[in-house]
């Protein structure tokens, strides 16, 4: 009964569904964003309860938003984003590409973190973030590492394996 279907609706935002099919929220986007991937992390601490967090990328602001889940909610998705977040690959705030992409999180049984691995549009380039508390029932996060992956390399088949690359930019 609490279980939810949480999909992108890319340049329209957030959609939450019941498995039955019905939509139960829309989560309308910011005007500058533009959401990509979403995931959820689940029993992650925030001002000390557990909590389930769906994690989205945002390739608008290069950011990632971070919205607190409660299944019994009539509207379940809670924005907990911190507003300090910082950009996740580019360095100002005019970005026009090159933001965040692909998204996939994870808590890590060693730390109980939240690890959230963001790729960067057109690029090879994978930024490690970790979800930290920001207080006042908040998330922030931190970007801890990135790599930068081969941008070819030779399959068993002999075959060349390359990224691919949205057109569009």
């Amino acid at each position: 009964a609490q279980s939810l279907i949480i999909t992108t609706v890319k340049q329209a935002g957030i959609d939450v569904f019941r498995p039955d099919g019905s939509l139960v929220q829309t989560v309308p986007i910011p005007t500058t964003s533009r959401f990509n991937n979403i995931d959820v992390v689940y029993n992650i601490s925030v001002a000390g309860v557990p909590r389930d967090l769906a994690i989205v990328s945002d390739r608008g602001t290069d950011k990632v938003h971070i919205f607190r889940i409660d299944g019994n909610a009539a509207s379940p998705l809670t924005e907990v984003t911190a507003a300090n977040v910082p950009l996740v690959f580019g360095t100002t705030k005019k970005i026009r590409s090159k933001t965040t992409y692909g998204l996939t999180a994870w808590r890590n049984p060693a730390t109980a973190n939240a690890e959230v691995f963001v790729t960067q549009e057109n690029s090879t380039t994978i930024a490690k973030l970790v979800l930290t508390d920001a207080g006042s029932n908040k998330v922030g996060y931190q970007k801890v590492a990135s790599i930068t992956l081969p941008s070819s390399f030779t399959l068993p088949n002999g075959t060349t394996w390359k990224p691919c690359f949205n057109p569009a930019h």
